[in-house]
């Protein structure tokens, strides 16, 4: 078992076994704090910030600390980035917002670009989707208040073509970026206050008794779980399938913090 801890100019990789440090990596100024990890144990990878300027990526494992890759994941300074539960993909987002991106670890290769909007946006959180969930999911919150809802699968668009290579060697990024990138399979606008740090969550499929299913059904219905810093859970169902654009439902929202009689209050959705 590992402890990752980020200080502003070094992390250190602890293993919690020994209580011991297995090492000390040398960072860039990481005012944030920003870091992902991967617990699997096949592929225990961390992920820290390469550059203070652009939005660069060094990826090590963590179970015999070394660099496996480095990626040059956006033009600007990162904002956040997460692991897949399989360590095999690594979602990043820059502080311009506009753009996420998902990429195959330790190749190192764009496998998805997703786009979150038009207009720059803080994103807070990303989070994939259990290794078991079909389709596989990725959601992201940010500034805007707005929860986004990826789908980790090609669609078959016909308007839409892939730029040739040569073609995207000579024009700029974010041209290849316009036309390459997939918009929200679902979104849920006004998903809490705009401007409120928050923290999202995918959980499992559940069947119609509410309880969890393993295996991949015609139609499935996993869960996205939100908190934010002022103190709300929202918790959502999404309602996707083969060929459908998702839906979802709101199943809870609640206040974390107590009122003046230590009472949490709650509100169930029906």
């Amino acid at each position: 078992m590992k402890l990752i801890v980020v200080l502003e100019s070094k992390a250190y990789i602890y293993d919690l076994a020994r209580l011991s440090i297995l090492s000390t990596i040398e960072t860039v100024a990481n005012l944030k704090g920003l870091c992902a990890f991967s617990p699997n144990q096949e592929n225990c990878h961390l992920a820290l910030p390469a550059s203070v300027t652009s939005g660069a990526v060094l990826v090590y494992n963590a179970k015999d600390p070394q660099a496996l890759c480095q990626i040059q994941a956006h033009k600007s300074p990162l904002a956040t980035m997460a692991f897949s539960a399989d360590g095999t993909f690594l979602a990043t987002a820059s502080e311009q917002g506009t753009v996420i991106r998902v990429h195959t670890i330790p190749q190192a290769s764009k496998v998805f670009t997703f786009r979150r909007g038009t207009y720059p946006a803080t994103i807070y959180s990303l989070s994939f989707g259990p290794q078991s969930q079909y389709p596989p999911l990725l959601a992201a919150t940010s500034s805007s208040g707005t929860v986004h809802v990826f789908m980790l699968a090609p669609t078959t668009r016909q308007n839409d073509k892939k730029i040739p290579g040569i073609i995207a060697a000579v024009i700029p990024e974010l041209v290849t970026d316009m036309v390459e990138s997939e918009h929200h399979f679902i979104t849920i606008h006004d998903g809490f206050i705009p401007g409120t740090r928050s923290i999202c969550a995918v959980a499992k499929s559940t069947n119609g008794s509410g309880e969890t299913s393993s295996s991949a059904s015609r139609l499935d219905r996993p869960r996205i779980f939100v908190v934010t810093t002022s103190g709300y859970y929202n918790q959502y169902s999404l309602l996707v399938g083969p060929g459908r654009k998702g839906t979802f439902t709101l199943e809870r929202e609640c206040t974390l913090l107590t009122s003046a009689s230590d009472q949490i209050l709650a509100r169930f959705v029906e």
